[in-house]
């Protein structure tokens, strides 16, 4: 190659080196990146649990607790046994539903309150039928459902040990008797921390006081 080649060359590779390089783009299928949540043949997405749970929750907060207005409109319509001639640990369950449908906090300081003098006068009046009558539990057992006195009474009105139906119906009345009375109590008084200035007050003494001469 003489010296006019080898110029020419290098002048063609100098022209080559100073055009501009162009780069193909690569271009993606549109369906590349595409993620789940883009509906497929038609098919709308499925909610989530999470969502669904929020909307009963949602929903939910409508109805409870219910506003203590409601229930004052609603009270009228409770059953007469309920109210009329019915033991004092009735309206002190009675309330207690009512709290359970209100959630009300003045109300759990008032049943606190009234749990702790139904459990103790409950238990005076116990101890007092076996310290003059010798009888253990027995106005707890007659004091039961019909449906538990006929396996634990005779036609006498005498409690029945020797069956095995009354020995469960008199272990059953004094589960109940315990859950109703002075653990229901204590379940009132650790929603204040079982601190007698955030149960107190004379609102809720004042209240306790009225309904208990109301009722007697």
């Amino acid at each position: 190659m003489g010296p006019a080649d080898r110029e020419g060359a290098l002048e063609e590779a100098s022209c080559l080196a100073q055009q501009p390089q162009h780069k193909q783009k690569a271009v993606s299928p549109a369906w590349v990146g595409a993620t789940s949540d883009v509906p497929i043949m038609g098919k709308q997405p499925s909610p989530s649990p999470e969502s669904a749970a929020s909307s009963q929750r949602g929903l939910l907060r409508h109805v409870w607790p219910m506003p203590p207005a409601v229930l004052v409109v609603l009270f009228p319509l409770m059953h007469r046994c309920l109210l009329v001639n019915a033991g004092y640990t009735k309206w002190f369950h009675a309330i207690s539903f009512c709290y359970l449908l209100t959630q009300n906090v003045w109300l759990s300081k008032f049943l606190a309150v009234m749990g702790t003098t139904v459990t103790f006068g409950w238990w005076a009046s116990m101890s007092y039928d076996l310290y003059t009558h010798g009888r253990f539990a027995h106005i707890l057992f007659w004091n039961m459902p019909e449906i538990m006195t006929q396996h634990m009474l005779n036609d006498e009105n005498q409690v029945v040990y020797d069956t095995p139906q009354s020995v469960s119906m008199i272990a059953l009345s004094h589960l109940l008797d315990t859950l109703g009375h002075p653990v229901l109590a204590l379940y009132y008084w650790s929603l204040h921390r079982f601190q007698l200035s955030k149960v107190l007050s004379w609102s809720v003494l004042i209240g306790t006081y009225a309904l208990s001469r109301y009722w007697s």
